[in-house]
């Protein structure tokens, strides 16, 4: 994984498409690796991922009519713009709302919710 990391840290963009597409809630650690490596996430996957990712940190290729649209729109980036992306997956990173991917925040939920069905 640090080799991979290492690796695509010297791009700017990444893809990020989820192997199952329009599922409510299925986010892979795709997007993650890419605001971990320090690139723009190109995400396509799940329709309601701003509602556990800020929209402003990754470009969501599904909100084009076409793949030539989003690229166009990603290389007419400004550098302006592009420091607002990867800000805004670094604050993400560093923000409360990271938890619901970290696997040792969700096995405590598993591990209370198995032990309050006992209660």
């Amino acid at each position: 994984m640090e080799y991979k990391r290492r690796l695509v840290s010297t791009y700017k963009f990444q893809f990020a498409i989820e192997n199952s597409k329009n599922i409510y809630g299925y986010i892979s650690e795709k997007i993650i690796d890419c605001f971990l490596s320090g690139n723009i996430p190109l995400y396509s996957g799940c329709r309601n991922i701003n509602e556990f990712i800020p929209s402003q940190a990754y470009v969501n290729i599904d909100d084009f009519k076409s793949f030539s649209q989003a690229y166009s729109y990603i290389i007419n980036m400004t550098n302006e713009e592009e420091k607002s992306i990867k800000k805004a997956g670094i604050d993400f990173l560093n923000g409360p709302n990271k938890k619901i991917f970290d696997a040792k925040y969700n096995s405590t939920i598993v591990v209370n919710n198995i032990i309050n069905d006992f209660s």
